[in-house]
């Protein structure tokens, strides 16, 4: 027993032993703090991916618009007149 004792009091001394209570906040606040981080990680990766593909969607768009501009009229028309009779009714 007195040998247990003396591992406790060593490992207390050297900072890894728990220490009742505030060892497990302690060590709940690293594990959230971890997950904190690995959640703001995964949500800057998933922004600079999404981030490019709104680019690389715009960029498209661009092109199809310049390609296929009769299409593009013939599909935004009625968006076109729907905005035009709402500014008219509005204004």
């Amino acid at each position: 027993m007195k040998q247990h004792k003396d591992i406790r009091e060593i490992l207390k001394r050297s900072g890894t032993a728990p220490t009742g209570i505030c060892g497990f906040w302690r060590s709940a606040a690293s594990f959230a703090a971890v997950l904190f981080g690995a959640f703001a990680a995964f949500k800057f990766l998933a922004g600079i991916y999404l981030g490019a593909g709104g680019f690389w969607g715009f960029c498209l768009s661009l092109w199809l618009l310049r390609r296929c501009r009769d299409i593009v009229r013939l599909v935004l028309s009625p968006v076109v007149v729907l905005v035009r009779f709402l500014l008219r009714l509005f204004y």
